[in-house]
C-alpha cells in the first residue's frame, strides 16, 4: 500500500509538471549553447547556477554595478519576438497565478527586483492598456541567503486585446545585485494573499508623528476579516490610537489603510514594524526612521549694523528626514569687522523630525565697511560638509549725522543716506509719524557680477551723491531726487565700462491716490557683450524682529517663523490667487510684503511700468 500511494503520488508530479504552461519552469532542459530552452536573457550577465532550489540548475540574473551609468538591462523573457505575430514560447492563459522560488545573494539598498508578468497583443506588443502584475522582492531577503517563494496574481480574461502571456524578471536600479531564480509554475488559483504595501511616517499638523500602513489582497479570493499589529521602537509611544486594529474583509486588489498617532521623536536607525493576519496567514512590514539634512545657513538679526551695534547670529539647520539629526560639527569664523560677544558655539545637535534646530551667537561691529562676509564650515561626521557664507555691512550710524544728509522722500517714508567711510550705499528707511521710526535698510545701491568678480559679486558703492533735479523716474514724467554716481574703482575691479549711475528720485504720479513713489534708475554703457553676469538695484531689508507675518509671490502666506507655507497657502480657489502681475480691474497683488507689528513693508510692480 505504501508502494502504491507513492507511485500515485510520482504520477500526478509528473502531470502537473507537463501541464505547467511554464514550460522549463526548472531550467533543467538545455539548448546547444548550454542555456535553458524556452527562455532568453535580457542584459549580459544571465547564466545558469548549480545553486538550485530543486533539481541541478537555477537561473543566476547579476546586475553588475554599473549597470545603470551603461543603460543596460537585467531580466529574463520567454522567447518571443516583437512585431512577428507569434507567441514564441509565451503563455496563452488569460488567468491564474505565478509561484516561483528565489534567493538573493546580495543586493544594494536601493535596488528593485521584480517577477512581472505582462499582457501581450496579436503584435506580439505590450499593447493591452493595463499594468503588469508583479511580485516585488521585500529588502529583508536582501542578502539573507534562505530560498523564499514568491507569488502573484493575474486576470486579464477581459480585456478584449489579450492573445499571450510574458513572464519577465528584471532587476532595476544600482549597485551590485545576485538574484536566483528556480521552479516557476502556473496554478490556477492563487487564493487569499495578504499583502503589505507600505508603512510611512507623516507630519501632522501639530507636528507630531503618525504612521500608515497601506494594505492589499493580491490574491484572487477574497481575504477573511482580520487585523493590523504595531510595534514601536523606544522612546516613541502610541497617542491614543490602539497598537492593535482590525481590517475589514478585502476582495482582490482591495485596499485598506491602518494608521496610528504616535509621541516621541525616533532615533536614526530606529525601525517600526507593522503585522497584518487575515485568512490565517502573517505578512509584516518595516518602516526605517531617517534623518536627512536638508540645508543649514546663517540667519542675522540684521544685515546692516554701525560700530558698536550689536546683533544675534543663528546657525539654523533644517532636517527634511522623520527622525532626529544627532549632529553637526561647526567652524565660524568672523571678518576683522565685527567682534565676538561671548563664545561661538561647536556643534548643532539633536535637530527634531521635519523641523529646524539652531545655535546662537553674538558679534559686535568694530569698523565700516560695505561687506563683511561671517563664514561656517560645517562637518556631518563622517559625511557630507560645506561652506557658507553670510553678508553683512558696517556703516555709519544715522543718529548721529547731521541734517544734510542726502535723501529722499515721500508722503509716508523717506529714505538717508548717511556717508560712510567707504562711501554713499547704506540706505535708512522711515516711516513718517509722530515720532518717525526707522523700520528698513536698503544695505547697498547695487550688486555687479561679471566675469571678473567673485560668482557673487560685489556691491555697488557710491563716490560721489548730488541733488539732481527733473530727473528722469520709471513711471512717470519727471522727478526729484538723488543722482549716485559709482566708484570707478569698483567698476574697474568688475571690468564694466563707466560711469554708473543710480538715480533714487521722488516722482507725482497724475490721477493717482498714491500719488507719490520713490523709484531707482540704474544707468550706464553697455558692457562688452559675455562680460555682465548679473546686475542687481537696491534691495529693501525690514529691521530686527522677523516677521509676524508675510505675502510672497502666488500669494503664499507665511506666518512666525516660516520660510515656506504648508498650511496657509491661500486657497486654490481664490481667484487672485495666480496674478503676479498688475490686472487693469482688481487691485494690484504686492510682489512680498512684510508685517511687524503696525508697519507694513511691501514691494510692488509698478502700475505704469511695463511688467517684463
Amino acid at each position: 500500500m505504501k508502494h502504491a500511494a507513492c507511485l500515485l503520488l510520482t504520477c500526478g508530479l509528473a502531470m502537473a509538471q507537463t501541464n505547467n504552461p511554464v514550460t522549463n519552469g526548472g531550467f533543467e532542459t538545455l539548448d546547444a549553447k548550454g542555456f535553458p530552452v524556452d527562455w532568453e536573457p535580457v542584459g549580459l550577465e544571465v547564466k545558469l547556477t548549480p545553486e538550485a532550489h530543486s533539481g541541478k540548475n537555477a537561473i543566476l540574473l547579476h546586475r553588475p554595478a554599473n549597470a545603470d551609468e551603461r543603460r543596460h538591462e537585467t531580466g529574463l523573457n520567454r522567447v518571443w519576438k516583437m512585431d512577428s505575430g507569434e507567441r514564441g514560447k509565451m503563455l496563452t492563459v488569460a488567468k491564474g497565478g505565478l509561484r516561483f522560488w528565489y534567493k538573493v545573494k546580495q543586493a544594494d539598498p536601493d535596488v528593485v527586483m521584480k517577477m512581472n508578468v505582462i499582457a501581450m497583443d496579436k503584435r506580439p506588443f505590450e499593447g493591452c492598456g493595463v499594468p503588469r502584475p508583479f511580485y516585488q522582492v521585500p529588502r529583508k531577503h536582501f542578502g539573507d541567503g534562505q530560498w523564499h517563494e514568491g507569488v502573484l496574481a493575474f486576470d486579464f480574461s477581459e480585456n478584449t486585446r489579450f492573445e499571450w502571456l510574458q513572464v519577465s524578471p528584471r532587476i532595476t536600479g544600482p549597485g551590485d545585485t545576485e538574484w536566483l531564480i528556480d521552479d516557476l509554475r502556473w496554478v490556477e488559483s492563487v487564493g487569499p494573499l495578504p499583502h503589505t504595501i507600505s508603512l510611512k511616517s507623516y507630519k501632522r499638523l501639530d507636528g507630531s508623528l503618525q504612521l500608515r500602513c497601506l494594505m492589499t489582497n493580491s490574491g484572487d479570493v477574497p481575504l477573511t476579516a482580520g487585523s493590523v499589529t504595531l510595534s514601536l521602537p523606544e522612546p516613541l509611544r502610541l497617542d491614543g490610537t490602539p497598537a492593535k486594529q482590525d481590517v475589514r474583509k478585502l476582495a482582490p486588489d482591495m485596499f485598506e489603510v491602518a494608521s496610528w498617532n504616535i509621541k516621541g521623536q525616533p532615533q536614526p536607525g530606529a525601525v517600526a514594524v507593522a503585522q497584518f493576519t487575515a485568512s490565517g496567514k502573517t505578512v509584516e512590514v518595516t518602516c526605517s526612521f531617517e534623518a536627512a539634512l536638508d540645508w543649514v545657513q546663517f540667519q542675522t538679526q540684521r544685515n546692516v549694523l554701525w560700530p558698536g551695534q550689536e546683533m544675534d547670529v543663528d546657525l539654523v539647520a533644517y532636517n527634511r528626514g522623520d527622525a532626529i539629526f544627532p549632529r553637526i560639527d561647526l567652524n565660524i569664523s568672523l571678518p576683522p569687522e565685527l567682534e565676538l560677544v561671548g563664545a561661538l558655539p561647536k556643534t548643532l545637535g539633536n535637530v527634531p523630525p521635519w523641523s529646524k534646530g539652531k545655535v546662537q551667537f553674538r558679534v559686535r561691529a568694530k569698523l565700516q565697511t560695505s561687506a563683511a562676509l561671517l563664514r561656517c564650515q560645517w562637518q556631518i561626521p563622517g559625511g557630507r560638509g560645506d561652506e557658507f557664507l553670510s553678508e553683512v555691512a558696517v556703516g555709519a550710524n544715522p543718529d548721529l549725522q547731521n541734517e544734510d544728509q542726502p535723501g529722499v522722500e515721500c508722503k509716508s517714508f523717506a529714505i538717508r543716506f548717511p556717508r560712510s567711510s567707504f562711501g554713499h550705499s547704506i540706505g535708512w528707511v522711515y516711516a513718517k509719524g509722530d515720532p518717525e521710526r526707522l523700520v528698513g535698510v536698503i544695505p547697498n545701491l547695487g550688486r555687479l557680477v561679471t566675469t571678473s568678480t567673485p560668482k557673487d559679486g560685489i556691491p555697488l558703492v557710491a563716490s560721489k551723491a548730488e541733488m539732481l533735479d527733473s530727473g528722469e523716474a520709471i513711471g512717470a514724467t519727471r522727478g526729484d531726487g538723488i543722482r549716485f554716481t559709482i566708484d570707478p574703482k569698483i567698476l574697474a575691479r568688475a571690468g564694466f565700462p563707466g560711469p554708473m549711475y543710480v538715480d533714487c528720485l521722488s516722482a507725482d504720479v497724475e490721477r493717482a491716490k498714491a500719488n507719490q513713489l520713490i523709484t531707482c534708475r540704474i544707468t550706464a554703457p553697455a558692457p562688452k557683450e559675455g562680460t555682465l553676469l548679473a546686475l542687481d538695484g537696491p534691495q529693501l531689508t525690514t529691521l530686527v524682529g522677523g516677521k509676524d507675518e508675510a505675502l510672497a509671490p502666488g500669494m503664499e502666506w507665511l506666518v512666525g517663523g516660516e520660510d515656506s507655507s504648508n498650511d496657509n497657502v491661500i486657497k486654490y480657489d481664490h481667484p487672485h490667487r495666480l496674478r503676479w502681475r498688475p490686472h487693469p480691474h482688481l487691485v494690484t497683488v504686492p510682489m512680498l510684503s512684510v508685517r511687524r507689528k503696525d508697519v507694513l513693508a511691501a514691494v510692488f510692480w509698478h502700475p505704469r511700468a511695463k511688467w517684463n
